[in-house]
């Protein structure tokens, strides 16, 4: 093989191997390393010499990173080396079974890696027989033994964990294929979880028939159809319609059920979990308030003009006045004619009022300063156009949008409002573990814990009575409700979100079998457009079925003739215009009697 030094290394050693037996291992881990490459190489014996180096080492296809350990050692191999990884695991006694259970605490978190196992005694189907029950109990999934010269027996672990002989060389499957993308019809434990919109129960008011819903029971259920999985479906127990979040995934990590409807915060990931991640969205935890009410005519008017229109109005008449005074004083410069300048013309000047407002105006064509005149009455009213027509826009947006009055938009005014904020437990759980313990006891006094599912009826039927606690994301069942109504009772604003762009995962027992297999569909779903699917499909199952005589969505709010009342801000400019337009006319006839009193004397 690889001269006499390495020959006599391993014989002097106390593994003793045929030249034939130690080409198959050879030609094994090559073909092993041909079909997905190993990074790091676990060598596992009953007894290791830690002085001496491996004997085995000269005869390995590549110099790989090599981590030798017995049966007495326990490494973290997850999250100290590199994968992907290769155990090669040497059984010289029939007691050496033991090393699986070694090697299944070393793997731990990675218990789909490639695992070869070295035999160095006769196979009996005793031996298998305990290989398979300890491969089901810590659920191996690639592993390969080896015997003799030519002889291998590869795992199939579903539906129940089995050997099969495999010829190494002639194998069109490869080595290690992917067993978990087939379960061969392995049952798998699962329960709607009665927590909108993930998955629920809810009953079609046109045939009166009871559905399942969801976008995690639609995942569950074509994964499970995709993978050749039979689903259980577990009854609800009395109590268990009630059942929080805590308590279902306690039922998990036991291994009462295997793909749980419920998703949860990646954030509360306990050590018994799975560190597969099978992201199934991002949402943020923010407070939903009461929205103000609906605009009074006079108010939205008064919106209008006084923060934006008559304030530009007041600077143009101010800067055209000016400028038709100055053209004006050069005029008359220009003509050597001596005019008194008058306060007056600077008070009340109607040609630059008409032009603001809109109005059709004479132009002055007498004398020479009369184009540069003209000119400046234009722009004057092009100035005018373009305030009248910004004033009407904003009056169209207003009155076609009906604007509601300024609702609660920070913390701070929700805690001096005195509002009762309704909490979820496990919102309520992760902020005070993961943001700060007293934050809800120091910013929000008023909180009330509910279930989710009361919590959800409450938002559902748009309860303006408190604020709430709420998940939002895309077409989350807040905005899906209120879409169907024209008034808008609860509102939400950047300066309320508690915590921002919280990853949502599929929480599964540690080291179960499904963990890869759901991660990769989870993947696939994201990339075809499924999720987005079910998510909508659900809010929408959710809402349809709260249509029921005991709740409806609000009735939206029918057009009503315009009554007297509405016409109260336009009397009150109307008689503020007629009461001016009788002072001008007084000041009219004051000012012309003086001036015929000053002719006479002349």
């Amino acid at each position: 093989m690889r001269g006499i030094p390495a020959m006599l290394g391993l014989l002097l050693s106390a593994t003793v191997a045929s030249v034939d037996q130690l080409k198959f291992l050879h030609d094994t881990l090559e073909s092993v390393h041909k079909e997905m490459h190993i990074s790091t190489l676990l060598v596992m014996q009953r007894h290791q010499r830690h002085a001496a180096p491996d004997p085995l080492q000269p005869f390995y296809p590549l110099a790989w990173p090599t981590l030798r350990i017995d049966k007495g050692q326990r490494v973290e191999i997850a999250t100290r080396y590199m994968r992907p990884a290769l155990a090669l695991v040497y059984m010289d006694a029939y007691e050496d079974t033991v090393l699986l259970d070694a090697l299944a605490e070393s793997f731990n978190h990675m218990r789909e890696t490639r695992i070869v196992i070295w035999l160095r005694v006769p196979l009996s189907e005793q031996l298998l027989a305990t290989i398979c029950q300890q491969a089901t109990e810590h659920s191996f999934l690639n592993l390969l033994v080896l015997e003799g010269t030519t002889s291998a027996h590869r795992l199939h672990p579903f539906p129940h964990a089995h050997f099969q002989s495999i010829q190494i060389q002639m194998n069109p499957n490869g080595i290690f294929p992917h067993p978990w993308l087939n379960f061969q019809g392995r049952e798998a434990k699962t329960q709607v979880s009665l927590k909108p919109p993930q998955s629920f129960y809810w009953k079609d008011p046109l045939t009166g028939g009871e559905k399942s819903s969801g976008y995690m029971y639609s995942l569950m259920r074509t994964f499970a159809e995709k993978r050749n999985i039979s689903l259980v479906l577990l009854k609800d127990s009395a109590g268990k319609a009630k059942m929080d979040w805590g308590m279902e995934l306690n039922e998990t990590i036991g291994g009462d059920l295997d793909l749980p409807m419920t998703a949860h915060f990646a954030n509360l990931r306990g050590p018994k979990q799975s560190r597969i991640n099978a992201l199934v969205g991002i949402i943020t935890i923010t407070i939903a308030v009461p929205c103000g009410q609906e605009l009074r005519l006079g108010d939205l008017f008064n919106s209008v003009c006084f923060p934006q229109v008559i304030p530009l109005m007041l600077v143009n008449y101010i800067c055209f006045t000016v400028a038709e005074s100055l053209l004006g004083a050069i005029y008359n410069h220009w003509a050597h004619r001596r005019r008194r300048f008058r306060f007056i013309n600077l008070l009340l000047n109607l040609r630059v009022l008409r032009s603001i407002l809109g109005m059709a105006g004479e132009l002055p064509l007498r004398h020479r300063t009369s184009t540069a005149l003209v000119q400046l009455i234009a722009f004057m009213s092009y100035v005018g156009f373009l305030v009248t027509t910004l004033f009407g826009a904003h009056m169209s947006t207003l009155l076609t949008m009906s604007p509601q009055y300024r609702h609660i938009r920070t913390i701070k005014e929700l805690r001096d409002s005195n509002l009762t904020v309704v909490f979820n437990k496990i919102s309520l759980r992760l902020i005070t573990k993961k943001v700060d313990p007293d934050f809800v006891s120091s910013l929000l006094p008023n909180v009330q814990l509910m279930l989710g599912k009361d919590q959800l009826d409450l938002i559902t039927s748009l309860n303006t009575s408190y604020a709430y606690q709420v998940y939002a994301y895309s077409h989350d069942p807040l905005w899906f409700v209120q879409q169907h109504s024209s008034r808008k009772a609860l509102c939400k604003s950047p300066h309320l979100d508690l915590i921002r762009d919280i990853p949502c995962s599929i929480v599964l027992q540690q080291n179960s079998v499904y963990g890869l297999a759901v991660a990769q569909f989870v993947d696939w779903a994201w990339s075809v457009g499924l999720m987005v699917h079910w998510y909508s499909q659900a809010v929408h199952d959710m809402i349809y079925s709260g249509v029921t005589p005991q709740r409806s969505l609000p009735q939206a709010i029918a057009a009503s003739p315009i009554t007297l009342e509405d016409y109260k801000t336009v009397r009150t400019m109307h008689g503020v215009g007629c009461l001016l337009a009788v002072c001008v006319f007084i000041a009219e006839l004051v000012v012309g009697r003086r001036r015929a009193r000053i002719g006479g004397r002349n």
